[in-house]
């Protein structure tokens, strides 16, 4: 699967009041917006400014319209004032998709750019490989569960896979990564007689390498549910 600059340059590294995440551009039916994760807009109306990464600064915009999953699935929709994008038709053929078969994310881990080109002007995203592990149900709703190590910035970042012609396409949008259970992630003292010994009250949170990700059709629900476009 090769994602092109078209895939590249439309994920866009964001800052909003509640942190910095990754969105990206969807053109469906001459209607264009763009795709997050929820939690990296809580809070977030119309009205309020967000910010675009460019190369070395960022650029201010105004929200002109923000939607949620109703749901409550980690997915939101908006558009921002003062924008046309002209971008391509988003990719809709269907893809047979198995356990196991591999896909890529884009993304900001950490707030790093890459030095990818862009005709935008914005900065460009980092990509990463998975593998599909499964679907679940979680809390009473459904996630695709991707095999691999996610880091945060990613959040917001789209999920592709391939075609059987190997071109990219649109399965889900990235929400987190899941830590491991608190009691295989105990702290440790070595004493001097060679035994280990639990430090009370102490513990990490390792990367479990299960990634979160919503699903294609609540994505698409919440994308369908704007009522303007930056669509060129």
């Amino acid at each position: 699967m090769h994602l092109t600059s078209a895939h590249v340059e439309t994920c866009l590294c964001v800052k909003t009041s509640a942190g910095v995440g990754t969105c990206f551009f969807k053109n469906s039916k001459g209607r264009g917006g763009f795709l997050s994760a929820a939690h990296i807009f809580a809070g977030v109306v119309a009205g309020d400014y967000i910010y675009f990464r460019e190369a070395s600064d960022w650029l201010q915009f105004a929200v002109r319209e923000i939607v949620r999953h109703p749901d409550g699935h980690d997915v939101c929709a908006f558009t921002i004032e003062n924008m046309k994008w002209k971008a391509l038709e988003s990719d809709t053929t269907p893809v047979a998709l198995w356990p196991g078969d591999p896909v890529r994310f884009l993304g900001f881990p950490h707030g790093l750019t890459n030095t990818y080109p862009s005709d935008t002007g914005f900065a460009t995203p980092l990509t990463r490989h998975a593998n599909l592990s499964g679907a679940i149900v979680h809390e009473g709703r459904p996630l695709t569960i991707l095999d691999g190590f996610n880091n945060p910035g990613y959040s917001g970042g789209p999920v592709y896979a391939a075609t059987a012609a190997q071109t990219p396409v649109l399965i889900g949008v990235i929400s987190g990564y899941r830590n491991e259970l608190r009691e295989k992630s105990l702290v440790y003292r070595d004493n001097d007689d060679g035994t280990e010994e639990v430090v009370a009250d102490h513990f990490v949170k390792p990367n479990s390498g299960m990634i979160l990700a919503v699903p294609l059709n609540f994505v698409d629900e919440v994308f369908d549910l704007l009522l303007t476009s930056n669509a060129a």
